[in-house]
């Protein structure tokens, strides 16, 4: 629908870029993290710090660097990865339930016939998280958002134990303060 809606021109820039994070936070909470994760690489106005708090809990570093209630009218707030992939598999499991009970749900079909691991998603999840904040490196960046993208790249590289990523980004120029990723890193992967 958004791609109908660009082709026809029937939609400002601006309103394009904001419908594209929205439907990104949308499929993100729904599990759909590869089309999340596109969604948002085609908003021209969606900041790098708005990810931030599913990869570190707030109160951080970054926390006054996040808009608030920008898009988070059809979807909750932001919550770390672990706790969107906890909540989708609950979700997964009632609709699971209530197929059986002869309910019709809107969980993806693929997900009710095969579910997904938790391990699965949270490394499905970190990899396109990662690979969005790739992306943002090569944006122009405040320096303190460079340091909170570089800071969780490597944070996230290292959740997924990506050492040749993680050396890569350690000798390139980047901003990160190794303090944070080395403070209390939670075994994400299970």
């Amino acid at each position: 629908m958004v791609e109908e809606l660009e082709s026809n021109g029937e939609m400002s820039n601006e309103m394009l870029s904001f419908v594209h994070a929205q439907v990104g936070f949308l499929l993100l909470v729904d599990l759909h993290f590869e089309e999340a994760v596109n969604h948002f690489l085609q908003s021209e106005t969606m900041q790098p710090s708005e990810v931030f708090p599913f990869i570190m809990r707030d109160p951080n570093r970054w926390s006054l660097l996040i808009p608030r209630n920008r898009y988070w009218g059809l979807h909750p707030p932001p919550a770390l990865l672990e706790d969107v992939v906890d909540d989708g598999l609950m979700a997964i499991q009632r609709a699971i339930f209530l197929k059986k009970a002869g309910v019709d749900t809107t969980v993806n079909e693929n997900f009710l016939l095969n579910p997904p691991t938790r391990a699965d998603l949270l490394e499905l999840a970190i990899k396109n998280m990662s690979r969005y904040l790739e992306v943002c490196r090569e944006k122009e960046l405040t320096s303190s958002v460079r340091e909170g993208v570089d800071t969780l790249l490597l944070y996230l590289y290292r959740a997924l134990n990506r050492v040749n990523d993680m050396e890569k980004l350690a000798s390139s120029g980047n901003s990160c303060l190794v303090v944070c990723v080395t403070f209390s890193l939670p075994e994400l992967i299970k």
